[in-house]
């Protein structure tokens, strides 16, 4: 729509500018991703939306019916939070998913998704299950950013060294260091990016020197 004003004062030109400018809402990010998900060229926007949509709808998914979407606000996680997560840090810029996605390899990174959450899954059942007031963090935004950091490095490792990305290998490190995690709650892991940076620091900690030397961390 627009919307043409004719022989306006140079006061009521600026009294709208300010107004229009200064309410206007930002498009849903779900709502964004829903609309990629119906276009017809494969974009990396596009993948990103059905990554998310097998996640939260295959019955062998941790993610299963935690996903919050425009249809159903009952999820953990919004939809259109981790389509721009898988989007923007894995499809755009991560080496190994990124020649996976270029190489039309959906499936594959589908697969790497699926395994890595069912070992978390594994790992942490109740806090994931997040039943009880909903007033754990794991599979809220502040866990899946916290994690997802350590996924990344996961993957880079795993394609240097040839490793399949199995259920059993995310479980081989997470393992590690499950006893050093306090409960999953916003009072231990606060909101934003200092709660997501202490989870990733405790999962970090599960390398070894010298994958960490590999990996460029200190």
């Amino acid at each position: 729509p627009v919307s043409i004003f004719l022989d306006m004062s140079l006061s009521e030109q600026a009294k709208i500018f300010a107004t229009i400018n200064s309410t206007q809402t930002k498009v849903d990010l779900s709502l964004v991703y829903d609309l990629f998900g119906i276009t017809e060229d494969r974009t990396p926007e596009k993948v990103a939306y059905q990554l998310v949509r097998h996640l939260n709808t295959e019955s062998d998914s941790a993610w299963k019916g935690k996903i919050k979407t425009l249809s159903d606000k009952s999820g953990d996680l919004a939809q259109g939070a981790m389509a721009k997560y898988f989007h923007k840090e894995l499809l755009e810029k991560h080496p190994v998913i990124k020649e996976l996605y270029k190489n039309e390899r959906d499936t594959d990174i589908k697969n790497i998704l699926l395994n890595f959450f069912n070992a978390v899954q594994e790992i942490f059942p109740n806090q994931w299950e997040n039943k009880v007031e909903k007033r754990y963090v794991l599979t809220k935004t502040t866990g899946f950013n916290g994690f997802m950091s350590f996924l990344v490095l996961l993957v880079k490792l795993a394609a240097r060294n040839k490793t399949p990305m199995s259920t059993g290998y995310f479980l081989s490190y997470i393992n590690k260091v499950k006893d050093e995690f306090s409960e999953f709650t916003s009072d231990n892991y606060e909101s934003g990016v200092r709660g997501q940076n202490k989870i990733r620091d405790i999962l970090r900690s599960a390398l070894s020197e010298e994958e960490k030397s590999i990996l460029g961390i200190k």
